[in-house]
């Protein structure tokens, strides 16, 4: 909810984001969500798939072994390698952001392609029970984007991505370093730092 309503803060259209949730989120409907991103990007467009939710690997889930799975809501799994096939078929401009234990397996980056995660490949991420969503969207979108912590002059709505995701990266470990597993560390890789949401890339 926070990712879209800072979407439609910036600017965007709300019949350009397409939101899969709760029991919608099935494996077919995750799989159904990338076609529709591919189908929908060009050359010149700026594409955002974020993921927030269970991530499953065979140590600590029902998943097989060898691969790391966003796991859907119907506990059917999607392996890292078909999440990175999915997303290289995205034409233009792409960020890729997963909120989830072990999100770190899911990277693919490129100049053009920003893949940010909410912890490495071998870490638990957290959720806050005050703000009742991950540490890591409630930094980079709520008080990052919305709240205006992440932009240098303190203004909301009005951080580049690469400020949103700098913050979010910075305060993560400072907030879960009481975790039952030690700390989260974001991962933030490829893409440009002056990207912004209300001028995107390639527009």
């Amino acid at each position: 909810a926070v990712i879209h309503k800072a979407l439609l803060a910036a600017g965007w259209r709300n019949d350009h984001i397409l939101v899969v949730s709760g029991d919608q989120a099935s494996r077919a409907n995750i799989r159904w969500a990338f076609d529709w991103l591919v189908q929908h990007s060009s050359p010149h467009s700026f594409s955002y798939f974020h993921f927030s939710g269970h991530v499953c690997i065979a140590s600590r889930g029902s998943c097989p072994s060898g691969h790391t799975y966003l796991w859907a809501q119907d506990n059917r799994f999607i392996a890292e390698n078909e999440v990175r096939s999915r997303m290289s078929h995205v034409r233009g401009y792409s960020w890729l952001d997963v909120a989830g234990c072990e999100a770190g397996a899911f990277d693919i980056h490129s100049q053009y392609r920003l893949f940010t995660a909410s912890s490495r490949a071998s870490e638990t991420s957290y959720e806050s029970p005050d703000w009742r969503q991950s540490y890591w969207s409630g930094l980079v979108w709520d008080r990052g984007f919305l709240q205006g912590y992440a932009d240098d002059k303190g203004k909301a709505r009005r951080a580049t991505i690469g400020e949103m995701v700098t913050y979010g990266a910075r305060q993560a470990p400072l907030l879960t370093r009481k975790g039952s597993r030690g700390p989260q560390h974001p991962v933030v890789r490829g893409g440009n730092g002056a990207w912004t949401l209300y001028l995107p890339p390639g527009g």
